[in-house]
């Protein structure tokens, strides 16, 4: 798998990574607390990944303006395949991954995603977005960020989130500090960063549980 490419517009490749564990040795609280859910902030519409949002999905990992920190623009067929297989990973019990779509209130569609990719035991999660072209710079990042914080807050896992962007990208670095992740040593040759739940605000008052 490439490498995840975090950027000030939060870019990260989550496409093809899978995670291998033994899902009968988890928890009950560890299941539940990866159940799908819809969220709202102030500005956005956070809602689970869907199978009409293909489209989406598409337009976002061929495009090579969006994809210019991560590397080559899949064909559209590569992408719709990889649409696939997230959707099937979030069926799992408990999903594999979880993807949201990002649309502002008002607006007729969404402009970006989402996602959290769980590590071994899933006390730990990394974490990604993307945003289309014209909706970045908006703070759409941040606000999704900080929301997606409360709401694991309150759901008691995981218990941090990391995340990973190329050294020469400063504008991520801006980005993260503002967010308070804290920097984390690699050896990939990325810059990675973390947060940790007690440094997460408390969840906003609005919040949905969705079953595909």
């Amino acid at each position: 798998m490439q490498a995840p490419g975090y950027d000030v517009r939060c870019i990260i490749d989550l496409r093809d990574r899978i995670v291998e564990e033994d899902r009968d040795t988890l928890s009950t609280t560890a299941s539940e607390a990866w159940t799908i859910f819809a969220f709202d902030t102030p500005g956005l519409q956070i809602r689970p990944l869907h199978g009409d949002d293909e489209a989406l999905y598409v337009s976002l990992y061929s495009d090579a303006e969006v994809m210019r920190h991560v590397g080559a623009p899949l064909v559209p067929v590569q992408a719709a395949t990889a649409f696939q297989r997230v959707l099937r990973g979030m069926l799992q019990v408990p999903p594999a991954a979880l993807y949201w779509t990002l649309r502002p209130h008002g607006a007729r569609e969404a402009v970006g995603m989402m996602a959290l990719l769980p590590d071994a035991g899933r006390a730990s999660a990394e974490l990604g977005l993307v945003l289309r072209p014209d909706a970045q710079g908006r703070g759409h990042a941040s606000e999704a960020i900080t929301a997606l914080q409360g709401q694991l807050s309150r759901r008691h896992a995981p218990h941090r989130l990391w995340t990973r962007h190329v050294a020469a990208n400063a504008a991520a670095t801006g980005l993260m500090r503002r967010m308070r992740f804290s920097p984390e040593s690699g050896s990939d040759g990325w810059l990675h960063w973390s947060s940790v739940r007690d440094d997460w605000p408390a969840a906003m008052p609005v919040a949905q549980t969705h079953v595909p």
